[in-house]
């Protein structure tokens, strides 16, 4: 005859508290959209009766629902759990001031609404984050459904944070901004946990490729936009520096004594080829060719026409493609020179010159790099909308921050 407790199953640890059960399963359940039992199991090292009870639970709070049956691996087809579309709705918002985007999805990772504005940049530092917080505030309480409540938000912003104190310490572009407790006041708003993120990581965690082309091998995400901006993913992850600025490749100098960039540098790559500098070379065409092609469009031109026109056989074009190219093989190479990461996702404007361009660019960039570089060279243009990208990137980061709570 023995005495004691009942032998532990295997997997069970007796340190685990229902709670912390119940944290496990639902941390699978943000990083995967539909889950098994077994899966489960494997995956928390709990056993599949505390399982069962932590899945019965949560389906009985509302949490989670039962899908659908997965595939058969023989007997019965294994049934699948994910989070519940009406449990809750979390708030995604890029701040890159004057733009303002929001995007609001459900626990499953649906996409529910989305919206663009813009706030006045003339404003004083209170008022303008007074109307930033405000705009917010409007957005959440239209768009969020009667029948479902706010979860989290997550923000994304530009420029330098602290993470750990939720600041927005600051950007080049607006000198006014200085040492913002931005997820503070955000957080007061909406009576809600808020989670600050630099927007490029955004933009990183809601990159398709990465589940895609990659199959979740490392890779380097380039923002070219009115800056450029670079992210190296590992496993997924956005790796970020002490203030959410690693891999600042736009204010490295590729230009020594060249044209002064925002941030009182001179020669940074970000001058010479972002849309930025796409829009200075057309200004300057303007000046000295005002009869050129580009100049006859009718609206302003954009990348896919310089493009369309250099194929046409227009020399003006051809030039302003070719130096933008130039300049961004040389910021791309540097890069993957740097990691050995030859897994590289172009996001941004710079998409708008299509496959021609991409080639163009893969072809520029292999005559800057060793040869076994160039030879694994993997260049793909994003796929993710720019205009709702950072928005639903900041969304996911905050769901997996996010302590979901128990209802009472």
């Amino acid at each position: 005859m023995t005495t004691g407790n009942p032998p532990v199953a295997q997997h069970d640890r007796p340190s685990r508290s229902s709670a912390a059960s119940r944290n496990a399963v639902l941390n699978v359940l943000k990083n995967t959209k539909e889950v098994t039992t077994d899966e489960l199991v494997r995956r928390t090292g709990i056993s599949q009766p505390t399982i069962l009870k932590v899945l019965s639970a949560l389906q009985h709070e509302g949490l989670i629902e039962r899908y659908r049956h997965g595939e058969p691996t023989g007997g019965r087809p294994p049934i699948l759990y994910r989070y519940s579309a009406q449990a809750g709705t979390i708030l995604g918002i890029e701040a890159e001031l004057p733009v303002i985007r929001a995007a609001l999805m459900d626990l499953a990772g649906n996409t529910l609404t989305t919206k663009q504005w813009t706030v006045d940049l003339t404003l004083e530092t209170p008022q303008l984050i007074d109307a930033l917080l405000s705009s917010i505030q409007h957005f959440a309480d239209t768009a969020i459904p009667a029948d479902t409540h706010l979860q989290t938000c997550g923000l994304a912003v530009t420029g330098f944070i602290d993470q750990t104190r939720g600041l927005w310490i600051g950007s080049a572009r607006i000198d006014i901004l200085q040492d913002i407790p931005i997820q503070q006041q955000l957080a007061a708003v909406l009576q809600r946990p808020v989670h600050l993120i630099h927007q490029i990581d955004a933009l990183t965690l809601a990159e398709p490729a990465q589940h895609t082309v990659f199959h979740n091998q490392p890779f380097l995400y380039f923002d070219v936009a009115e800056g450029i901006g670079l992210r190296l993913a590992n496993a997924g992850t956005p790796v970020t520096g002490m203030f959410g600025n690693a891999g600042l490749i736009g204010h490295t100098t590729v230009v020594p004594d060249g044209r002064r960039c925002v941030c009182g540098n001179h020669g940074c790559l970000e001058e010479y080829a972002s849309a930025r500098a796409f829009r200075r070379l057309l200004r300057e065409l303007h000046d000295e060719h005002p009869h050129s092609a580009l100049n006859q469009l009718g609206h302003p031109a954009v990348l896919s026409d310089a493009v369309q026109l250099m194929h046409l056989g227009d020399e003006h074009a051809k030039r302003i493609v070719d130096e933008l190219v130039r300049f961004l093989a040389i910021g791309i190479a540097n890069a993957v020179n740097v990691f050995e990461v030859t897994n590289v996702v172009l996001g941004g404007y710079i998409i708008e010159g299509g496959e021609s361009l991409n080639r163009q660019l893969l072809h520029q960039t292999r005559t800057h790099l060793q040869p076994i570089l160039g030879r694994n060279l993997n260049l793909v243009f994003s796929t993710a909308s720019r205009d709702i990208a950072a928005p639903l990137g900041a969304a996911h980061h905050a769901l997996q921050l996010a302590t979901l709570p128990t209802p009472a």
